[in-house]
């Protein structure tokens, strides 16, 4: 759980290509992770033991029709995205 506020949660393991704001808007409740700009996006938790987690739980926006230029809605099939989960510390990964 992470609200973004001050320093990242030292659960962030790896984060490329965003940097915690609001630029585009608030998205749930306050700033969030905001990825912009081209190249690689990630963000990757510390490996944890999830084998008793029933749910995880994330919200996403890609694009707005009402925070200007910088965040546009995708123009092709490929800018969408991805989402995997690893068991093995990141050796194989799964959709």
């Amino acid at each position: 759980f992470d609200r973004f506020e001050g320093k990242l949660s030292p659960l962030w393991y790896k984060i490329t290509g965003a940097q915690v704001g609001t630029g585009c808007g608030t998205l749930n409740d306050g700033k969030s992770l905001y990825f912009n700009g081209p190249g690689k996006r990630e963000a990757r938790t510390v490996p944890l033991d999830t084998r008793n987690i029933r749910l995880v739980q994330f919200y996403i926006q890609i694009g707005s029709k009402t925070s200007g230029i910088t965040c546009i809605k995708p123009r092709t099939r490929n800018e969408g995205l991805i989402v995997q989960y690893s068991n093995d510390n990141g050796i194989l990964w799964h959709l």
